[in-house]
């Protein structure tokens, strides 16, 4: 046989292997396609929550896999510093700052997806009998130290009304204000501290701020003027327990 010839059994080899090779590519490309329609579909599950989730909590909760809306209610309980006994519609609402897109990139593993926004948070989905849910956030619950969020600020500055009034009436000689108000006022004040001890609470939302630690302290100190020895003491119990 001459260097280069082609047999009769060469050429059957030859075109299996291009069979092969065709097929191959083709596999690849659909499977290239597929992975493109995933991260569409992904990055609109996303977006749609996105969108919704300012504007129609209740929408955008129904786009959630289970896993997402305890999270979100876990976060709300975070954010306002008390167990959370409401729905996820509610718990958006609650959260102070919900970041909006775009979505800058969207990664497919499988049935699994990451879309990380633009503000670097990331949004983790699963793909169920094909629909793409959320199952996960990249948010943090809230820090015990920093700003106290609104919503459990405003929970502190009621507890100081109901301390006051009750303190100033009792001073006075009077009985309008209510002593559950009172002692209610005292158990959120304990809460929030055992919570966030170095949260920064600001009274009527600026000037000076004061960790709830000193919140304490300065509570236990004012209730000792008002003539309650009892609740100051349980003040002091509870900073020194930290």
């Amino acid at each position: 046989m001459r260097m280069g010839a082609v047999t009769t059994n060469t050429v059957p080899r030859m075109r299996a292997t291009t069979i092969i090779l065709s097929i191959a590519l083709m596999a690849a490309a659909v499977g290239c396609g597929s992975t493109v329609n995933q991260e569409d579909e992904a990055r609109t599950a996303a977006v749609r929550f996105l969108a919704a989730a300012k504007h129609d909590p209740s929408a955008a909760c129904a786009t959630l896999a289970p896993s997402a809306r305890r999270e979100i209610e876990t976060l709300a309980a975070s954010y306002t510093l008390r167990a959370w006994d409401k729905s996820c519609a509610d718990a958006l609402g609650e959260m102070p700052t919900f970041p909006e897109g775009p979505v800058a990139r969207v990664v497919v593993d499988s049935t699994h997806a990451t879309a990380r926004l633009r503000l670097g948070t990331r949004l983790r989905l699963t793909s169920d009998g094909g629909r793409w849910r959320i199952t996960s956030f990249g948010f943090e619950p809230l820090v015990p130290a920093g700003e106290l969020p609104a919503t459990a600020a405003a929970r502190v500055a009621g507890a100081q009304v109901g301390i006051s009034g009750y303190c100033v009436d009792y001073l006075s000689g009077s009985h309008h204000s209510s002593i559950d108000r009172y002692l209610r006022g005292i158990d959120v004040l304990i809460d929030v501290y055992r919570i966030a001890p170095d949260a920064v609470y600001r009274p009527g939302g600026t000037g000076r701020g004061l960790t709830m630690r000193q919140v304490l302290a300065d509570q236990a100190s004012a209730l000792e003027k008002c003539g309650f020895p009892d609740d100051a003491a349980e003040l002091d119990r509870v900073l020194a327990v930290g």
